[in-house]
């Protein structure tokens, strides 16, 4: 149950706790029935017990603001960007109806390539941007990347050239449908390229169909088995998977799948943003309590492996009693990645608006653009999170906060809000039941790296 800067909940064990927004605390809430309903009046006197114990000073937060200054901000733009996303083609082939660049959910379909000239200017724009960075990263989006295989490969021939003298790694996003014995050749002479390919699993053929509406599972698991087959060091240290879901009920069957298949985890299961494209679906009757109650760490490798990385930030979270000042927890542009688009602006990033740019590759970056949008961001959030309680572990994305123009919105959607404390709120009942079941074996999970 949520109240200003706290928020209760209780385990599958009926434990109760409080999560502290102001000081990122989990506190053990003794003295209350396990189980007991956690009503109005009884948190309104566990709030009491905590503001007279010191946990909760005031109604809100003093302020709201960015982790970095603009000014900070601007240097790292200038010399220490850490990783580089080329768009470098808006074709596929396949249509996924949740696809934001070529299927149903596209509010404005595009249809460009990035020219090779265009791929190896970025990476020079880049190297003169990351110089004083320790390591480079380079990933090749788009659209389907693998369509542009052959200026991939110069691309990569480009940048190890370029960048030397620290670690360099790229990544290929694909759907997997043109992962050929060529593309895998290529792989196992270049270790440093990582293949994320993306299967939904028992839902994929729903909606990442051809644009004939066939599905495209058989075929994207043809070619995975013949990479496991043929290119085993390939298979295992380079190629990675991410999975999208509909219902959050589905996280399990896509875990059993993938079980199944390739006996390890997608790095990330994302739940399907329609774009307000969503189709008709039923809706489940399946609780969190009926998800929490099938996982078991002790004996599912697969599902252990998932959850440690969703558990890390709790384990790693910062607990400060003193601290009064809330920090966004988003991206601010550049400072996490530097994105090009195919048609030569710098965009946010691969999920924000096309139409925001924020400089382009002849004149570099439109500081008073960037500006203009640090100071709009921050005062969104200001006047909606002064006072919430999930603040401190939120990582909202800038993609729900920019419209299709290009424009920052006037107020956060509650129901990008909600989402987004629903999932903090799962998550903080799922660490709490494995410290409760096995502290030992939480705490093996969360420091792995």
């Amino acid at each position: 149950m949520e109240k200003n800067l706290a928020f209760f909940f209780q385990t599958p064990s009926g434990k109760t706790y409080a999560y502290v927004g102001l000081s990122n605390e989990i506190l053990r809430m003794n003295g209350i029935e396990d189980g007991a309903e956690l009503t109005s009046p009884l948190t309104e006197r566990m709030y009491e017990s905590l503001e007279m114990n010191g946990y909760i000073r005031g109604t809100a937060f003093r302020a709201v603001r960015w982790k970095r200054s603009f000014e900070e901000c601007v240097r790292v733009n200038a010399c220490e960007i850490p990783h580089l996303i080329l768009e470098v083609t808006q074709h596929c082939n396949l249509s996924c109806t949740y696809c934001t660049v070529s299927g149903a959910a596209c509010n404005t379909p595009r249809q460009t390539d990035m020219s090779l000239d265009t791929m190896l200017r970025s990476i020079d724009f880049y190297v003169e941007h990351n110089r004083k960075y320790p390591s480079a990263s380079i990933s090749f989006f788009g659209g389907e990347a693998l369509l542009r295989f052959d200026d991939i490969r110069c691309a990569v021939a480009y940048a190890e050239e370029r960048i030397q003298g620290k670690p360099l790694d790229f990544n290929i996003s694909t759907n997997g449908v043109l992962l050929t014995a060529e593309v895998a050749d290529w792989l196992a002479a270049h270790p440093s390229v990582l293949l994320t390919c993306t299967v939904n699993g028992p839902y994929h053929d729903l909606y990442r169909r051809t644009p004939k509406g066939e599905g495209s599972l058989d075929r994207i698991l043809h070619n995975l088995t013949y990479v496991r087959i043929h290119y085993p060091k390939v298979w295992k240290e380079q190629i990675k998977f991410l999975a999208n879901v509909d219902k959050e009920s589905d996280t399990f069957d896509m875990l059993d799948f993938y079980k199944k298949e390739f006996d390890r985890p997608p790095k990330m299961i994302t739940m399907i943003d329609w774009n307000g494209h969503a189709p008709d679906r039923a809706i489940s009757s399946t609780t969190y309590a009926d998800i929490l109650r099938r996982i078991d760490f002790s004996r599912e490798g697969v599902v252990r492996d998932y959850y440690k990385d969703t558990l890390l930030p709790l384990r790693k979270r910062g607990v400060d009693r003193n601290a009064a000042t809330a920090c966004i927890g988003s991206c601010f542009p550049c400072t996490a990645n530097l994105f090009v688009r195919a048609d030569k602006t710098l965009g946010y990033c691969e999920r924000v608006s096309n139409q925001m740019a924020i400089g382009n590759l002849e004149t570099g970056f439109d500081e008073m653009r960037l500006r203009d949008a640090y100071e709009k961001i921050q005062s969104l959030y200001a006047k909606k999170c002064m006072t919430c309680w999930a603040q401190r572990l939120c990582q909202l994305c800038l993609a729900s906060i920019v419209d299709n123009g290009g424009q920052i919105i006037d107020c956060i959607p509650e129901m990008r809000c909600a989402a987004q404390k629903r999932n903090i709120g799962n998550n903080l009942v799922l660490y709490c039941k494995l410290i409760e079941e096995n502290p030992d074996l939480l705490q093996t999970i969360s420091l792995e790296g």
